[in-house]
């Protein structure tokens, strides 16, 4: 299947998290970028690297009970689970979900190149 977007990085790829002014820069008046929502936590992983544990193309969306084609690949990185506070949330959220990464968030970490 053709996707809009090949994948800048792939499985195994050790990736550095951007600036907070790079990411804040990025996500609009909703405090969404591309469709998908921003937490405040990712800004606590900003200069930290870590190594893409999965690629992103298609995720179901339970409450709107349909499967979503991503417009640009999403990544999951290593052990990053959403810890459920977020300023939007009057409870905290159990859930623990993955936290999703659109690449312009990320960049090649240079132990890539040793």
């Amino acid at each position: 299947m053709k996707y809009k977007k090949a994948a800048k990085f792939k499985e195994d790829d050790i990736v550095r998290v951007r600036s907070k002014n790079d990411i804040l820069s990025s996500v609009d008046t909703h405090n969404k970028f591309l469709e998908s929502l921003f937490v405040d936590q990712i800004l606590d992983y900003c200069g930290k690297e870590f190594k893409v544990q999965k690629i992103i193309y298609h995720y179901f969306d339970e409450h709107k009970y349909r499967m979503f084609k991503v417009i640009e690949p999403l990544y999951i990185l290593d052990g990053l689970i959403c810890n459920g506070e977020d300023e939007m949330f009057e409870v905290k959220c159990n859930r623990s979900c993955y936290l999703f990464w659109h690449e312009k968030w990320l960049e090649l970490a240079a132990k890539n190149h040793d």
